[in-house]
C-alpha cells in the first residue's frame, strides 16, 4: 500500500488538510491523482516527484509509485498573477510487503505449534521498518508488548499465542501459534541394570499416546531408533557389549527430548581367573600371583588356608606364602570373583612349603645306634 505524510486510512488514501492548495488521492494500482486549490495556476506552478518534473497540463494529473520505500514530492505553487501561494514537500512511501514475524524458543524458529512439557520463554522478533502497531494475546488475555522485540512467558495450561502487526502502510499480518503440551511416558527403567541376555523389555506406565521415537544409544554412538507410539512396551536388542541409553524424540519436533533416568549394561564376556604360583613345592617362600579378567566385578577375594584357618586377602594384595623353620606346611589358595551379571569364575592351587632339615638314623645288626656304640 500507498502511505503518504499527513493522510488517514480508509479504502484509499487522501490529505486531510483543509488549508492545503494541493490534494491527492491514492489508488491500489499504486497511482495518485493529484487536486488543486482553483487559485493554483498550473502553468506556473512546478511540482517535482522523484526528481522528475510533473507535467500539470492534463486535465487529470497522475503520478505513478514504483519505487519501493520513501520517494519525496516537491511542489511550488503560483496564482495567475505569479505570487506564491504555498511551497513544500511531502514523504510518500510504497509499502508492498507485509510484516514478518519471527517466533523463537531457544534459538528455534517456531512455526505454527509449540511443543511444551513445562513452561518456556518466547522471543519474538518483528522485522518491519515502518511499524505502527503490535497486538498480542495469550489466550484471551492481552500482553502488554511494545517495540520489535519482546519475550512472552507461556506455560502447558496455555493454548493459543497470537500476535497482529500492522504497518503505516496499512499492511498487516497475524500469526498464530498453538501450544502443544507434552507428556513424556515413564519409564520403569530408573537405575543401571547389568544383563547377559542380548534382548530386553522396556515398560512404560501406559500407552504412549504422543508420537514418540525411541533412540538407542550404545556409548555416544546411536545405534537405531523404535516406534513407541500406541504402545507401553518395547522390546531392545544389545548387537555389542557396553552401556545402553535412551532418549525420548518427538517425531514431528524432534527438538523435544528427553533422556531415560536408567541405563542397561550388556556383556557377554566370560570372566577369567588363574592362580600363578612361584612353585607349588619349595622350602621357600612362594610368591602367587593372580591374573584376572573381571568387567564390572562385584565380589571377589583370595582365600589362603592353612592348618584349616582362613585368611582372607583382596585381588590387588601381594600373595605370599611364608616358609616356617623346621616345618613341613601345605597352603591352600582359593581366588573367587562373581561380576555384575551373575558370573562366577574361581580357582585354586595347593603349594607345599618344607623347611625341616633332613634327618637319618643308624642302625648296628638292627640295632639303632642312638647315641654311640663300642664295638670289641
Amino acid at each position: 500500500m500507498i502511505w503518504m505524510q499527513d493522510v488517514a486510512y480508509t479504502d484509499y488514501i487522501y490529505w486531510q488538510e483543509t488549508n492545503s492548495f494541493i490534494n491527492g488521492v491514492a489508488s491500489s494500482s499504486q497511482n495518485i491523482e493529484l487536486f488543486f486549490d482553483k487559485k493554483v495556476d498550473r502553468d506556473s506552478s512546478l511540482v517535482i516527484y522523484d526528481g522528475k518534473q510533473v507535467d500539470l497540463s492534463h486535465d487529470h494529473i497522475y503520478i505513478d509509485v514504483q519505487k519501493e520505500g520513501v520517494t519525496q514530492l516537491i511542489y511550488i505553487l503560483k496564482d495567475v498573477d505569479g505570487y506564491a501561494l504555498e511551497q513544500g514537500e511531502k514523504s510518500i512511501l510504497l509499502d508492498t510487503t507485509i510484516p514478518d514475524i519471527v517466533v523463537k524458543v531457544k534459538n528455534h524458529n517456531i512455526m505454527d505449534v509449540l511443543p511444551l512439557e513445562n513452561k518456556e520463554t518466547i522471543h519474538v522478533e518483528i522485522l518491519e521498518e515502518n511499524l505502527k502497531s503490535v497486538e498480542v494475546y495469550l489466550d484471551d488475555e492481552k500482553m502488554d508488548c511494545e517495540g520489535k522485540e519482546f519475550d512472552i512467558d507461556v506455560t502447558s495450561q496455555n493454548h493459543t499465542l497470537s500476535i497482529l502487526c500492522r504497518d503505516v502502510a496499512g499492511n498487516e499480518v497475524e500469526r498464530k501459534i498453538d501450544i502443544l503440551p507434552i507428556v513424556f511416558p515413564e519409564c520403569e527403567l530408573k537405575d543401571t541394570l547389568y544383563t547377559k541376555e542380548n534382548k530386553m523389555d522396556l515398560k512404560f506406565d501406559g500407552i504412549c499416546e504422543m508420537p514418540f521415537y525411541l533412540k538407542v544409544y550404545c556409548g555416544q554412538d546411536l545405534c537405531y531408533s523404535l516406534d513407541l507410539e500406541n504402545r507401553d512396551a518395547i522390546t531392545v536388542d544389545f548387537t555389542s557389549n557396553g552401556t545402553y541409553t535412551f532418549v525420548l524424540e518427538h517425531k514431528e519436533y524432534p527438538q523435544i527430548k528427553k533422556a531415560l533416568e536408567g541405563s542397561i549394561v550388556y556383556s557377554n564376556i566370560t570372566p577369567i581367573i588363574t592362580l600363578q604360583p612361584s612353585s607349588k613345592v619349595s622350602n621357600e617362600d612362594v610368591f602367587v600371583g593372580l591374573n584376572w579378567y573381571v568387567p564390572y566385578i562385584k565380589k571377589a577375594y583370595v582365600d589362603v588356608e592353612l592348618d584349616g584357618i582362613k585368611d582372607r586377602h583382596p585381588f590387588n594384595e601381594d600373595i605370599c606364602l611364608k616358609a616356617v623353620e623346621n616345618k613341613d606346611l601345605f597352603y591352600k589358595v582359593f581366588a573367587y570373583a562373581r561380576d555384575a551379571f551373575g558370573n562366577e569364575v574361581s580357582d585354586m592351587v595347593i603349594v607345599r612349603i618344607d623347611k625341616r632339615a633332613p634327618s637319618t638314623s643308624l642302625y648296628l645288626n638292627n640295632e639303632q645306634v642312638l647315641d654311640k656304640k663300642i664295638i670289641k
